[in-house]
């Protein structure tokens, strides 16, 4: 029988101590990692914030001018409209600071389309002994010029009004009758479609749907 010598032994073994290292090493390289999961994309973020000075805000509106966009800010009676332009939404600026003509920053500003707006005012004791609906002061403006705003008509003892935009018209009611009145649209823009109502029937290029 072959006798082996103790270095041999030792040499194997310390051979053999050094395969297992090598294999140990590599079976936990080929073990998957998990990175660790990334953070969600948040749904919204602050891109940009301006001082405002002349009280909070009442009614905010968006009116685009030779290709700027401005907000109109409305505030109090006292303060009036802050004009922003918002072309760059990160980077806000104010225009101008400006009243409406004929203390109309009382009541509640309707956009009805287009450029027109109307300016819907409470009366005080508007309510008499033959009709129960609260009357209202309806000043019609004229937004064209975001920054320079227009009175074009005032209508007193207001108790409805009616907006049909489908045909550019606004239908006032008052104590004097019924006023009707158009809206003036520019005829480079395409009409928007709108519901279809009898008046679209006589009408060959009428946009409803």
């Amino acid at each position: 029988m072959r006798k082996v010598s103790p270095a041999t032994l030792q040499k194997k073994s310390a051979t053999l101590l050094v395969l297992v290292s090598v294999c140990g090493v590599a079976a936990s390289n080929a073990s998957p990692k998990h990175s660790p999961p990334k953070p969600a994309t948040p749904p919204t973020k602050i891109i940009a914030h301006l001082v405002l000075s002349g009280g909070p805000a009442r009614q905010m509106f968006l009116r685009e001018q030779n290709g700027n966009e401005y907000l109109l800010i409305r505030q109090t009676p006292e303060s009036g409209v802050t004009v922003i332009n918002v072309t760059k939404p990160t980077h806000p600026s104010i225009v101008k600071q400006m009243t409406w003509p004929n203390d109309t920053s009382r009541g509640n500003l309707e956009i009805v389309g287009g450029d027109l707006a109307l300016e819907e005012t409470p009366e005080p004791t508007g309510r008499t002994v033959t009709s129960s609906k609260s009357k209202e002061t309806v000043q019609v403006l004229d937004l064209s010029d975001a920054t320079n705003p227009v009175l074009l008509e005032s209508f007193s003892g207001v108790t409805s009004v009616l907006n049909d935009a489908g045909h550019n018209l606004v239908y006032i009611t008052n104590d004097d009758g019924l006023w009707i009145l158009r809206r003036q649209t520019n005829p480079s823009i395409v009409d928007q479609p709108h519901r279809c109502m009898s008046g679209d029937a006589s009408n060959e290029i009428a946009s409803c749907q």
